[in-house]
């Protein structure tokens, strides 16, 4: 039995968590740039500094 793909519908896309999700997926490629430029093993744990950030910047991260 063969059925339609389902649309999505409009209605339910949540703007604001979409930009979380772009936010976090660059801070994320962002490190991971940094981490192969420098020769760094990405199990290394090491702290994020957030320079120039704003205010929506550090909720994003606190809450990752």
């Amino acid at each position: 039995m063969l059925q339609q793909y389902p649309e999505p519908s409009a209605n339910k896309i949540d703007e604001e968590t979409e930009a979380a999700i772009v936010w976090l997926k660059q801070t994320i490629e962002g490190m991971r740039n940094i981490f192969c430029e420098m020769n760094i093993s990405p199990t290394k744990k090491i702290p994020l500094i957030l320079r120039n950030g704003s205010a929506r910047d550090r909720e994003l991260l606190v809450q990752a």
